[in-house]
């Protein structure tokens, strides 16, 4: 079904698939293995944030991205601060537990209904199939059939012959979502934001570091030029070249700082490489519930925030790894306290 989605009609064709598989598939093998944490550097964040909305022409800036989200938003146009604010709360839904969101129809429909929860002139077209062109009967089938397509191959047993790299699964994926266009607005977010979570699904974690959607707004003409010439294979091309870019930027990050943390560690003082990262809404919770307390067992969390102990678990040890909370002891006897904010940079 590969070849027939991605309408590959001659050995030219797939000679040009392959190649951009093997390029990419080149990048990807020397990050595969990082660590990168689990939860996205908040300049990242922000970065692909205001990406993705400049990809569907609005303009933002990665610097108005903070300040929209923590509310002060006076002086930046509001239907810019909407689709930021939308972008977001669709990317931590993802984020926040990407093996826990299943592919699926409805999930597609309720992440574009919360790309769009902030902008009132779009409430029409939350969770709702575009229902003008002539293809419109077929949106549902068609999507039905790209859900089913994509998990099939993503979840193939590694050692399985017919197993093909996932990040190409996920391009075609992408590609094929773009040019279905079931929602009349939202569908190039959305297909972003999945991206994402497939990603951090399918083991490519590099993006935690490095932002993805950047990379394809940069490529935004190209994507346009095949899409306009019908071109599928050149647009997964250049998708496959924007995600491997971001691998190779990654893999030359991590060699320059190898040296200087390895002399670190040497000499019994490790510096701290950690990024500051951007709780979701309901971790910020958390940390408003530790700043009361000081210091707290998960015992005194529950009853004050009402979310079940297994999801506080995650969000604490998440906290823990960026950063925003230390914690000492084992098990039930694990004691949280708030780190102080670093102090910033001379």
């Amino acid at each position: 079904m590969l070849l027939e989605m991605l309408n590959v009609s001659d050995d030219g064709d797939l000679a040009r698939l392959l190649g951009a598989v093997a390029r990419a598939e080149r990048e990807f093998a020397v990050v595969l293995d990082g660590a990168f944490g689990s939860i996205m550097a908040s300049e990242v964040l922000h970065r692909s944030i205001a990406a993705s909305v400049r990809f569907a022409g609005i303009e933002v800036v990665s610097t108005e991205v903070g300040p929209i989200l923590a509310g002060d938003s006076a002086n930046i146009d509001p239907i810019a601060a909407a689709a930021v604010r939308g972008v977001a709360d669709a990317l931590h839904a993802v984020l926040d537990r990407p093996d826990e969101l299943p592919l699926s129809e409805s999930q597609l429909k309720y992440l574009q209904s919360l790309l769009l929860r902030h902008e009132p002139a779009a409430a029409a077209f939350r969770r709702q199939y575009r229902r003008e062109g002539a293809d419109a009967e077929s949106i549902p089938a068609d999507v039905a059939r790209l859900v089913a397509w994509t998990k099939s191959n993503l979840e193939l047993a590694a050692e399985s012959p017919e197993r093909l790299p996932p990040m190409l699964v996920i391009a075609a994926f992408a590609w094929r979502l773009v040019d279905i266009r079931p929602f009349a607005v939202g569908t190039g977010r959305l297909a972003r934001v999945v991206v994402a979570q497939l990603m951090v699904r399918y083991g490519y974690h590099f993006g935690f570091v490095e932002s993805v959607d950047e990379a394809l707004e940069t490529r935004s003409s190209g994507f346009a030029s095949a899409r306009e010439a019908r071109d599928s294979i050149g647009w997964v091309a250049v998708f496959l070249d924007a995600v491997a870019t971001c691998a190779a930027t990654v893999a030359r990050s991590s060699a320059r700082k190898a040296p200087a943390i390895a002399q670190s560690t040497d000499s019994g003082s490790l510096t701290d490489v950690s990024v500051p990262v951007l709780p979701s809404p309901r971790q910020t919770r958390v940390l408003t519930a530790m700043h009361e307390f000081g210091a707290a067992k998960i015992g005194d969390l529950l009853p004050v925030l009402g979310i079940p102990r297994a999801t506080l678990k995650k969000d604490l040890r998440t906290l823990v790894e960026g950063r925003r909370l230390s914690s000492t002891g084992v098990r039930k006897g694990t004691v949280y306290r708030v780190l102080p904010e670093a102090p910033a940079a001379d």
